[in-house]
Parts: C-alpha cells; structure tokens; sequence
C-alpha cells in the first residue's frame, strides 16, 4: 500500500504541476498575447512581470513536478495564485465566479504540499523508485 501511496503523491504532484507547466508553455509561444493581457489587466512593468510570471511557472512548475524542493515550490505558487486570484481575477471585479472557485480549489492543492513530504517518488524522498524489500 505505502508503493501505491508514493505513486499517487507523485502523479498528485504532475497534475498539479502540469497546470502551470501549460501555462508556460502558452507565454513562450505567444508572449505578445499575454502582455497585452497583463497591460489590458494594469499590471505594472509588464515586461518585468512577464519574465518574473514565466520564470515562476517553469521553474516551481519542474520542482513541483520533480518533487525538488517541493514544499518552496508549492509555496511561492499558492502565494503567487492567491494573489493573482484575489486582486485580479476576483468575482466581484466581473470574473467568473466558476474560475474563481478552481482556482481556490487549486490553492488548496497548492497548500496541502506544502504541508506534506512529497513521498518517495521524488528528489525530495531521494527514492525515485520505490523498492520493494523482502521480509526475512
């Protein structure tokens, strides 16, 4: 049960992780498009911010997904999402409030590993796999 266990922590962490990953993924193909967002939203130096969002993503979205310094990366994510959430894309500034309840739900996930050890199937456990040990 405790292999089964470590697994699911790690795929946990890759769906999560995956999230922010795609994101990335987006700015890098079209960075034009998300600036002007960022401008349209009145985030300030936005090239800046830019660069500090896709740093962010890439960069905690691997550790979270690797489960390398999991519990920083998950941190400075559901710091960075609270904030996003609550200032920019709130419910009461016309949002949906369907996006705004995911993205809570997100930041819960967010929470829990920050909370939790990221398991043996990861840099963090420094047990990539799992071995099954036999009893004497």
């Amino acid at each position: 049960m405790a292999e089964i266990r470590g697994w699911m922590e790690a795929v946990a962490r890759v769906l999560t992780a995956s999230l922010f990953l795609y994101r990335a993924v987006l700015m890098l193909l079209w960075p034009g498009a998300e600036m002007e967002v960022m401008d349209r939203d009145g985030v300030l130096f936005v090239p800046a911010a830019f660069v500090f969002v896709l740093s962010l993503y890439l960069l905690s979205g691997l550790a979270l997904a690797l489960g390398y310094r999991t519990r920083t990366a998950a941190g400075l994510l559901a710091v960075y999402l609270f904030l996003n959430t609550f200032f920019m894309h709130a419910p009461w500034d016309g949002e949906s409030s369907e996006i705004f309840m995911f993205r809570l739900a997100v930041l819960g996930g967010l929470l829990l590993f920050t909370l939790h050890t990221p398991g043996p199937v990861s840099f963090d456990g420094r047990n990539m796999i799992p071995v099954r040990r036999s009893r004497p």
